[in-house]
């Protein structure tokens, strides 16, 4: 529910094959997601001519977009349909707004396939190393 609460305040675009990834705080994590074709989805190949994948929705917490910083952030990618191995990575990008302390961020990706739902936890520390994950349809 909480996904799709701040999907909705955010009125985003919808499809049949779609990867949201959330947290709770001001950080700035990315989502990208390389397709089975090759294609890479992230934040500086955002649409679909870009890539040949899918587009990328929102993406949150920005540096560039310090008025938009939120500590209930999601980042939301639609995708192509097509067959076969997904690699979804998450990153955290080094900023003013990661914990000094250097603890982990905890997020949740959420696939959703036509309607059947794929969750994935995970932890990440502020400028460390990527959290991958595999979806295979």
């Amino acid at each position: 529910p909480e996904i799709d609460e701040r999907l909705e305040e955010l009125d985003a675009n919808r499809s049949e094959l779609m990867v949201s990834l959330i947290w709770n705080t001001k950080e700035d994590l990315d989502l990208s997601i390389t397709c089975p074709g090759g294609g890479r989805v992230f934040h500086a190949r955002k649409t679909k001519k870009l890539n040949n994948c899918g587009l990328l929705d929102i993406d949150a917490n920005v540096k560039t977009a310090p008025d938009k910083i939120t500590e209930r952030p999601i980042e939301h990618i639609l995708l192509e349909q097509s067959l076969g191995t997904f690699e979804i990575a998450v990153r955290s990008q080094r900023g003013p707004f990661n914990d000094a302390s250097g603890s982990p961020t905890s997020f949740v990706i959420e696939v959703n396939d036509f309607g059947k739902i794929t969750k994935f936890n995970g932890k990440i520390k502020p400028g460390g190393k990527p959290s991958e994950f595999t979806l295979v349809r």
